[in-house]
């Protein structure tokens, strides 16, 4: 792998592992913010597990990039683009915490528009066994937007959000 190609790998999954981590801390935002409704609460704090489990399989092609992967799908603007719009999404739960339903709605989309970016579709494996082993690791949690779906389409009974201190003292 070239040089240039190497960096650029390498800061693809990087911000991909990045892009994960802040998607988790939205969840367990959003946990905070419905703990008036326990059912999601725990959904939401389960998306945050997935998630962290998605930011340490990026964290494991960094690991192995160098002997492993050749190159990657996407451009690294892509993934900036999307992790800051997931950090405007999460500075705008703390500003206006949303309902239940209106987070169900933001999150199934987010989760979408993310299918094509995580560890099994990004990197482009110099072998066959790598990519066979991403590819299982993400089966394990394939069911992420349906139990958001299921939880939609139950209708969410929907008490005041819970109110979180401000955005400034809970950056990271």
């Amino acid at each position: 792998m070239s040089g240039v190609a190497a960096f650029n790998v390498r800061a693809v999954l990087s911000a991909c592992r990045d892009m994960e981590t802040a998607m988790a801390d939205l969840y367990d935002l959003l946990a905070k913010i419905h703990t008036g409704v326990p059912y999601m609460a725990k959904l939401w704090s389960k998306t945050a597990n997935e998630e962290r489990n998605h930011a340490a399989q990026f964290a494991l092609a960094l690991d192995i990039a160098n002997a492993a992967v050749k190159a990657v799908r996407v451009d690294i603007s892509t993934i900036e683009r999307t992790l800051r719009a997931v950090h405007m999404l999460r500075e705008a739960c703390f500003a206006h915490p949303p309902t239940v339903e209106q987070a169900l709605h933001a999150a199934i989309a987010f989760e979408e528009a993310l299918v094509d970016l995580h560890a099994d579709k990004i990197p482009i494996f110099a072998e066959e066994s790598h990519r066979k082993l991403f590819t299982a690791m993400m089966a394990a949690d394939r069911e992420h937007v349906g139990r958001l779906r299921r939880a939609l389409a139950v209708g969410p009974s929907t008490p005041t959000p819970t109110p979180v201190p401000s955005y400034r003292s809970h950056r990271k």
